[in-house]
Formats: C-alpha cells, sequence, structure tokens
C-alpha cells in the first residue's frame, strides 16, 4: 500500500513540474489555433520582413529547452530531495480513512489485534484524526486494557474536544481510571 502511495505522489509531483507544464502549454498551443496566431499571420502578411512574435517565443523555449536538459540531471536530485520532503508534509487522508473503514470490519469481524494495527497506521497517517482514538479505545476497553482505553479516550478529547459524545467519554475516563 505505501509502494502504490509513495508510486502515485511521484506521478503526482511529477505533473506538476513547470517543464512538464511548458510541454503541455506548448502541445495545446500547437493543436488548437487561437485567435492571437490568426492575427500574428494577418501582421505577417502586412510586413513581409519581420519575424512574427510566435517565431521568436518559439526560439525563445527552444534555447531555454536546450539549456534546461544540460542543467535537468543534476535539478533531478534536487527534484527528488523536494518531492520526497513534500511527501513527508503534505498527506493523503484517503488512506487513513480505509485503514479505519478496514479496521471496522476486523473489528466487527471479532479480529481486535488485526482492528488495533489498522487503527494505528490511520492514525500514523493522518495525525489529527480522532475516529480511530475512540475505536481503539473502545476496543482496548473490550480487551479490559484499561490503561490503553484511558489513553486513547483522552487522546480521542484532546483532538476532538468539542465532541458529541464528549460528556460520555469523560465518564468512560473516570470510571475506566476508578477501577
Amino acid at each position: 500500500m505505501l509502494r502504490f502511495l509513495a508510486h502515485f505522489a511521484l506521478i503526482a509531483a511529477l505533473t506538476t513540474t513547470p517543464a512538464f507544464a511548458k510541454a503541455q502549454s506548448r502541445d495545446d498551443g500547437s493543436n488548437k489555433p487561437n485567435n492571437q496566431q490568426s492575427d500574428q499571420s494577418s501582421d505577417q502578411k502586412k510586413q513581409p520582413g519581420s519575424q512574427s512574435q510566435s517565431d521568436k517565443q518559439s526560439a525563445s523555449d527552444k534555447q531555454s529547452d536546450d539549456s534546461s536538459s544540460s542543467s535537468s540531471s543534476s535539478a533531478s536530485g534536487a527534484a527528488q530531495e523536494l518531492q520526497q520532503a513534500d511527501q513527508q508534509k503534505n498527506y493523503n487522508p484517503l488512506p487513513a480513512e480505509q485503514d479505519v473503514d478496514v479496521g471496522t470490519f476486523y473489528m466487527h469481524k471479532g479480529d481486535l489485534d488485526a482492528a488495533i494495527a489498522r487503527f494505528q497506521d490511520a492514525i500514523q497517517l493522518k495525525e489529527n484524526y480522532a475516529k480511530p482514538r475512540l475505536l481503539l479505545a473502545q476496543i482496548y476497553e473490550k480487551k479490559h486494557d484499561n490503561v490503553n482505553a484511558v489513553k486513547y479516550y483522552k487522546e480521542y478529547l484532546q483532538v476532538y474536544p468539542h465532541a458529541p459524545d464528549a460528556k460520555k467519554v469523560q465518564e468512560k475516563i473516570e470510571k475506566l481510571s476508578g477501577r
């Protein structure tokens, strides 16, 4: 799953680079004539000895492409480092939600240890996610592990202090701590 996410993030990062956008805009411009290009061609007819603006732009694009290809090998290492840093900073909430869904399935199936692992994965993927904490607390309560149950109930209230069930959770914390 992590390998797939890393692959997906790499594709997303590569398609958002300036070089890719430049190539896309060049492809789009050659396939779709616009009014500016037709205006420029009519200007060219009026002044046969002058270069059009699109010809000048193409020449400057070619020069920048040539210079960027020589520096692309050194820049690719730096780009990879930036992508790795961005992957660590930015998270995708979908895998965390999927972990909660799978963990809930395991929980209903009765495989509490597998559910615990999935809920912990969800917390690692999305640190401020309250739902897996509540579910972990409920699992630990079922397993009669009051210390961990109280720990996750408290974390749930820290992440989601205005939860609709905050009063009930606080009562559970007091009840489990009192035993």
